[in-house]
């Protein structure tokens, strides 16, 4: 009779959706996260905004320090941090916004354990005097609320929060009423121009710029064990993973689901890269990379790309030439946009090559 364990299937801690998600194993961030604290333990709070492109890890990154503040400070009765994602239908209007931030303070074990604090926040009717003086409540009780805004982008692309609402935000930053860890693409001066804004919320704070991950980052993510303490990958599957993923963390994750289902289902490593091609367009930098490739490639085809050209413009070539000239830029066109892999497209290219005679 087979034990419990091996009737169990090991999960796998790598993480494979869309873009990296709250839970699993929490990899690196050290510096990232004493930043955040240091600036939040200061005598007068520092606002952070987090800046990095997509796919990244910022919303892992918030998301963590939501859920491990209190074992980084000392004075952990001084603070209430929660993490708020602005994609959230609640955040669609002003004033919803603020009575959606007040009830999820008053959510927090914290305020439930705290009378004075939650009496606070107990309001008929929410709009920027009276979220003003909510928080006022709380600096006079000692206490400052730490809001965790994933996808601000969201928020400053929504006309319903204008320059009077971020002015606001501006004034309860600068009083130490509340502090923000803001995580975007691009930094608030950026937004600032874009959206024709003016408040001095925008020059506030200090920017934190997330960076793909160390060497020592990558080592730890790549040597993740399984549900059952074993190891998920092998050597070799660990360097293609990394070789696949470079030090990019959504990739390196991604990478090494891909290799660990090829293992589970029996398919090859063949398999595993087509997936993982699959779902890496998804990534800013995997697509950067990508280009790169063909890039260098067809430089040294430089010379023969003229040739090429005069063959595809010219009015007495037959219509099979026309056709298959016209098909290669299509092909082109299509690896640019993720539809086909750079394999194919090469394939292709020696193809055409061969069928001009160059």
């Amino acid at each position: 009779m087979k034990n419990s364990s091996q009737l169990t299937t090991p999960s796998c801690p790598f993480l494979a959706a869309g873009k990296i998600e709250i839970g699993g194993p929490f990899i690196g961030r050290t510096e990232e996260l004493k930043y955040i604290v240091n600036r939040m333990r200061s005598s007068h709070p520092t606002s952070v905004s987090v800046v990095g492109e997509k796919r990244l890890g910022k919303t892992s990154l918030l998301y963590r320090f939501s859920q491990t503040w209190a074992e980084r400070v000392e004075n952990h009765d001084k603070y209430v941090v929660i993490y708020f994602s602005l994609e959230n239908p609640h955040s669609k209007e002003e004033m919803k916004f603020y009575a959606w931030v007040a009830n999820t303070l008053r959510a927090c074990s914290q305020v439930k354990n705290n009378a004075a604090l939650d009496k606070a926040l107990k309001r008929e009717v929410w709009n920027r005097e009276v979220f003003e003086e909510a928080l006022g409540d709380w600096k006079a009780l000692g206490v400052l609320p730490v809001l965790c805004l994933d996808d601000f982008d969201a928020l400053l692309k929504n006309s319903a929060f204008d320059d009077g609402f971020y002015e606001n935000l501006h004034y309860l930053m600068t009083h130490n009423y509340l502090m923000l860890v803001i995580a975007s693409f691009e930094q608030l001066r950026v937004y600032k121009k874009t959206y024709a804004l003016t408040s001095s919320f925008f020059n506030l704070g200090h920017t934190l710029f997330l960076k793909t991950f160390n060497e020592a980052e990558v080592t730890e993510l790549l040597c993740l064990k399984d549900s059952l303490g074993q190891a998920v990958l092998s050597t070799d599957e660990q360097q293609l993973a990394r070789h696949w993923g470079k030090d990019h963390p959504f990739l390196l994750q991604l990478a090494g689901h891909s290799l660990y289902e090829a293992r589970q289902q029996g398919k090859s490593q063949t398999w595993a890269k087509q997936e993982f091609e699959k779902q890496a367009q998804n990534a800013p930098a995997f697509n950067r990379e990508r280009l790169k490739k063909p890039v260098r490639w067809l430089t040294k085809y430089s010379q023969r790309l003229p040739r090429f050209m005069v063959s595809l413009i010219d009015i007495t070539g037959n219509w099979s030439t026309r056709i298959n000239a016209l098909t290669f830029i299509v092909l082109l066109i299509l690896f640019i946009v993720g539809a086909i892999t750079w394999d194919t497209l090469k394939e292709k290219v020696q193809l055409f090559f061969a069928f001009f005679g160059m």
